[in-house]
């Protein structure tokens, strides 16, 4: 895979087994964190010691509201208040390229209008267990 215009990686949510696109996106994000246990004691002679700890992943966008949009704000609303884990995935959706995927649970939602602009909305997924690759 080469170099890529980040205008074709979307985040995708599973709606009756199709990968659907989150509408009006104008960016998004993933990322995978991951925490530490302090394990510092005298005896480490002045160095901090620590271990692997929790790991957690999720994705994060943002978009133009279209309340004609396929699947895009108010689904998102559904979503969140239906309060259940979704399959989503971050793709390009070409053929052989990779792609990184889980179940998340939508935890944040917000929809922005500024007086004479467009309105906007952007939203958080966070991931349960431990996020995937596969190939398209």
């Amino acid at each position: 895979m080469s170099k890529r215009n980040g205008t074709s990686l979307m985040i995708y949510v599973d709606v009756s087994s199709t990968p659907t696109p989150i509408a009006g996106s104008t960016e998004n994000s993933m990322s995978v964190n991951g925490e530490t246990i302090d394990v510092t004691t005298k005896d480490s002679l002045g160095w901090k010691e620590i271990l692997p700890g929790l790991r957690s992943w999720g994705f994060k966008g943002s978009g133009k509201f279209d309340d004609a949009a396929s699947f895009g704000f108010s689904d998102l609303f559904a979503m969140f208040l239906a309060g259940v884990a979704v399959q989503v995935r971050f793709s390009f959706e070409d053929s052989g390229d990779p792609y990184w995927y889980g179940e998340a649970v939508l935890t944040s939602l917000e929809l922005t209008a500024p007086m004479e602009k467009e309105v906007t909305f952007s939203y958080s997924l966070e991931g349960s267990e431990a996020p995937a690759e596969g190939t398209i």
